[in-house]
């Protein structure tokens, strides 16, 4: 009797000792807090993989154990900021945590790379001893790839999707998600880096709101999502292939969602995510270097030096001060005066050069953009695509800011792939804080030196275009927009087009109605995986994605939609074009 008691005691603990192993396996890895006094910080889990474009976020939970005392603590990565030769010198951000509170901390990580490990800790303007343990990513320009840069693509499959991890010679990469759904980040930047995401329908089911609007901001600025189970999208959600009941796809802003009703996966599958994961990929792989860059979107006419003048004035300037100068005191028998002289005509041809530099280009900055923005009335949200450049004729300290929701590609070097990057995307300690906004603190913008980024944007907007229609079907509009608009094209219900140009802001115009009805239309998915700066310009071809009722094309004078990012610059050039989707109607309701 006894006997079988211990065997059943046996056999007892090994069931729990097994379900112990598997409940350890199954649940992510969570680093163990560290304790700084009162505040204790935990390194939440990243999904790995290799990554070229995007955000990369690392997230920390934050507690403070002290029941009456506030403290500000400040985190930064790399610890040490970083190795020499990194493009990523440091990212940080700060933030205050009221007593018995944790707060989430997010700092993330742009597509340039970092070198180093760790995160360093300040608490109070302190700098602790003890760093917390990071892996830095593989991620951005200037880091090693294991796979071609032209084919790679970046896959994030849930905990709840069996997706086949890659072989040697697959063209993707995978990253699985350590956490559950409900504990997924509620920033779409953490998922910029991605160019497809697969998740179960359960799990969608069970996302909390605020990662669900992540995840649809993701796909609204041309992210590819999967969703395997029957699931069914919002009924605002346009079906773009409802020819197969097996695999529906959804047309979301500038991406796509995909339903895969099918329960498991066969060898098909990834080839249908990654065919349309591709398109997401596309017009972020092509990264240009600074010439490159400027050549395509210049922000000011020239931006070489003057080597010519430069050199008439040196030349001059090595006459003067040799030659004629000691002729000239010698004659006058005072050559003891070229203690006086020598200096003085030093110190008045680095004056002339100054102000020759300052007479041709001036103390102000020049900024350029250009933007296409999906502007969906019915939603309240904008999601914007484009371009932006900045220059300085001098060095600033005040860097670029911009939102938190915007999502920016430097255009620094067009060597990706098997090697290092070039020794642009290498030079200057480029820092980023976090703390109040995007700052791009220092290392970006250098004196004489433009800096160009693509960039990707959501965020909740209230401007409209409020449409009325009047007696005999006459269509008036309310410039909402917060800028005038230099030309507008709106489809009325039947889908025939109708203009007007030059709209102050705030002002009320009658359309004229056209001869000419909406006919083919263009895909937006089509306009972003395209090549953006001809997209943007070719307003032809916009237009044609103005067909649907109550949709416009507005070109405006200004942009309302893109970061202030450099307040005293001249802004000249620009393009801003809206594609709105109407929330007013052009019944007279």
């Amino acid at each position: 009797m006894r006997q079988r008691e211990a065997q059943l005691r046996y056999r007892a603990a090994l069931l729990l000792a097994t379900a112990l192993a598997l409940a350890a396996v199954a649940s992510p890895a969570r680093a163990e807090a560290i304790r700084f006094g009162d505040i204790a910080v935990t390194s939440l889990p990243v999904p790995s993989c290799d990554s070229l474009h995007g955000y990369v976020e690392y997230r920390f939970a934050v507690e403070n154990r002290s029941v009456t005392q506030p403290h500000e603590v400040r985190i930064a990565l790399p610890e040490g900021g970083g190795r020499e030769g990194a493009a990523l010198s440091e990212i940080s951000r700060a933030v205050v945590v009221a007593p018995d509170a944790t707060v989430t901390v997010s700092v993330p990580q742009c597509g340039l790379s970092m070198q180093g490990d760790g995160a360093a800790v300040s608490i109070d303007g302190r700098r602790q001893r003890e760093t917390l343990r990071v892996g830095i990513e593989n991620h951005g320009c200037g880091r090693y790839m294991s796979r071609p840069a032209n084919t790679l693509c970046v896959i994030l499959a849930s905990r709840g999707v069996p997706f086949p991890a890659p072989g040697e010679k697959d063209p993707f990469g995978l990253a699985r998600a350590e956490q559950d759904v409900r504990e997924w980040s509620a920033e779409w930047l953490a998922y910029s880096r991605f160019d497809g995401i697969i998740i179960a329908s359960d799990e969608m089911e069970r996302m909390p709101p605020p990662v669900r609007l992540a995840i649809i901001r993701y796909v609204e600025c041309g992210g590819t999502l999967q969703v395997v189970g029957d699931w069914k999208p919002p009924p605002e959600w346009g079906a773009t292939d409802p020819s197969s009941a097996a695999a529906r796809a959804f047309g979301l802003g500038f991406g796509v969602c995909v339903v895969n009703t099918q329960t498991g996966y066969t060898a098909s599958d990834p080839s249908r995510l990654l065919s349309v994961a591709n398109d997401t990929a596309a017009p972020l792989r092509n990264v240009r270097s600074v010439e490159d860059a400027n050549r395509e979107f210049p922000v000011v006419e020239d931006i070489r030096l003057p080597v010519r003048g430069m050199l008439v004035l040196m030349l001059a300037f090595v006459i003067v001060i040799g030659p004629v100068n000691l002729f000239i005191l010698s004659r006058l028998n005072k050559r003891i005066w070229l203690l006086v002289t020598v200096p003085l005509i030093a110190l008045l041809t680095g004056g002339l050069m100054f102000g020759y530099s300052i007479v041709s280009e001036g103390f102000e900055g020049h900024c350029r953009t250009a933007t296409l923005t999906l502007l969906d009335e019915t939603t309240g949200r904008a999601t914007s695509l484009g371009w932006a450049a900045y220059y300085s004729p001098l060095a600033t300290r005040e860097g670029l800011h911009f939102s938190y929701q915007t999502e920016l590609n430097p255009q620094i070097s067009a060597d990706r792939g098997y090697s290092y990057r070039a020794s642009e995307a290498t030079s200057g300690n480029r820092t980023v804080d976090w703390t109040e906004d995007q700052h791009l603190a220092s290392g970006w913008l250098a004196a004489r030196v433009p800096v160009h980024f693509t960039f990707r944007k959501s965020e909740v907007r209230r401007e409209r275009l409020a449409v009325h229609t009047g007696a005999g079907g006459k269509i008036t509009v309310v410039n909402g927009l917060g800028v005038p608009i230099k030309q507008l094209t709106l489809a009325d219900r039947e889908g025939r087009f109708h203009e007007a140009e030059n709209i102050p802001a705030g002002a009320e115009v009658a359309l004229e109605p056209l001869d000419i009805k909406a006919g083919a239309t263009e895909n937006l998915r089509n306009l972003y995986k395209g090549v953006w700066l001809p997209i943007i310009s070719d307003r032809a071809r916009t237009q044609r994605t103005c067909s649907k009722p109550l949709t416009y094309i507005a070109v405006l004078d200004g942009s309302p939609f893109t970061d202030n990012a450099m307040p005293a610059a001249r802004e000249q050039g620009s393009i801003a074009v809206v594609y709105g989707i109407g929330g007013g109607r052009a019944d007279g309701n």
